[in-house]
């Protein structure tokens, strides 16, 4: 299976992903995103400005893909090789993905920042085949207390206590 639909399908993923960012960040502050004069900064300045340039970016690499896919007129062979070459374990890895990802973005204002991305990594590192119980938990903690100490510390986010 070539590139291209992998790099097709990645783009239109992010750019879902960015959409769905930006609606709960904007539907659950009670105020839309604004730009000009009459805007200010507050906690969702800096993951709106992320969700805004994560969907272009994933927009222009879904574009580029398909225009690859379409030049090339293989795409039926290459959705097919795509579904062909899916294993049980891969779907299964792929869906507990999702589903933590999904897990993360509702927990997240219910359990401590901090707590939740730790459970997030050490989550997806087993996902991704790593057994070894001290690295993970080691990797986990550094990653959660790094970028517990980049929103908070650096960027001065006000996350939830």
């Amino acid at each position: 299976m070539g590139n291209a639909l992998q790099e097709f399908i990645a783009g239109c993923v992010f750019v879902v992903v960015a959409v769905t960012a930006y609606v709960s960040l904007n539907t659950t502050t009670g105020a839309a995103f604004q730009f000009g004069e009459q805007s200010s900064m507050s906690s969702t300045t800096f993951p709106n400005f992320l969700a805004i340039g994560l969907g272009l970016l994933g927009g222009l690499f879904a574009l580029g893909a398909a225009r690859r896919l379409l030049a090339e007129g293989n795409a039926g062979r290459e959705v097919a090789a795509l579904l062909s070459g899916l294993t049980g374990r891969e779907t299964v890895i792929a869906l507990a993905i999702v589903a933590l990802l999904l897990a993360y973005a509702f927990l997240l204002k219910k359990v401590h920042f901090a707590l939740l991305t730790f459970v997030f990594l050490a989550a997806g590192f087993v996902l991704f085949g790593r057994r070894n119980p001290r690295a993970i938990l080691a990797v986990a903690a550094a990653g959660a207390a790094g970028f517990y100490g980049l929103f908070v510390g650096i960027l001065q986010l006000a996350l939830n206590p």
